[in-house]
């Protein structure tokens, strides 16, 4: 980068960094490795612009269309894998399935090796509702495996007794996994969509509750940037 370039790019960065939440920022979607196209990302690359972000940035990352990933995305997955175990923490691996080849298999494969989720893409793959529904089984049956490891090992957090129980109750519709047994239903239709449908109504009624907390947190902040004037002229 220029020395012009990174002169003209320093008050975003520095707004950037007064912007950036306090519990940390996380990257939701980021491939890792090479695609068919010619673009590629390399895991010390992505590392560095994180660490540009802040030392505590992650990233959730899975493959390019790799012009590797035959059979099944095997080799571009174990790659991700490997970085993803190599970064600390930092990366959190996903793993990228061709509905067209073996993807339960893969990803029973990869959830086993330490994949946290999965991806799909709509434009490289077609796929439907019904290998949805048998991806989401396997992830179902990972996430069962890991709890009941949990609670064998002890590894669970202790909580309160007082507020366990009842947190535990009222965070049920926003657990990612109680979604993914859901979607076990999907060949009851029936059966789907009235789970499906408590759900939601369960997840509306928390976002209702949590956000009078929410925000009270949001009127507290202060949002202006350091040395900024109020309307009035005073600081």
């Amino acid at each position: 980068m220029s020395e012009a370039f990174r002169s003209a790019y320093a008050p975003i960065v520095e707004e950037l960094g007064q912007l950036a939440p306090a519990a940390g920022v996380l990257d939701a979607h980021t491939h890792l490795g090479a695609d068919e196209d010619g673009r590629s990302l390399d895991p010390v690359t992505l590392l560095r612009a994180l660490d540009e972000v802040g030392p505590t940035t992650r990233a959730c990352v899975f493959p390019f269309h790799d012009p590797e990933r035959r059979p099944a995305y095997r080799l571009p997955n174990d790659r991700v894998l490997e970085w993803a175990a190599e970064s600390d923490g930092r990366l959190i691996p996903y793993c990228r399935l061709d509905p067209a080849e073996e993807p339960v298999q893969e990803a029973e494969r990869c959830l086993a090796r330490g994949a946290r989720g999965i991806k799909l893409h709509p434009r490289a793959q077609s796929f439907g509702f019904g290998i949805a529904g048998k991806l989401a089984q396997a992830a179902g049956r990972r996430l069962v495996l890991e709890r009941r490891a949990a609670l064998t090992t002890g590894a669970t957090r202790t909580r309160p007794q007082a507020t366990s129980a009842l947190r535990s109750l009222l965070v049920i519709p926003t657990d990612y996994g109680v979604l993914c047994l859901i979607f076990l239903l999907l060949g009851a239709p029936m059966v789907f969509f009235a789970a499906y449908t408590l759900l939601f109504v369960g997840s509306a009624g928390y976002l209702a509750l949590a956000a009078v907390k929410w925000f009270r947190v949001m009127q507290s902040l202060d949002r202006r940037p350091t040395g900024m004037p109020t309307p009035e002229g005073t600081s």
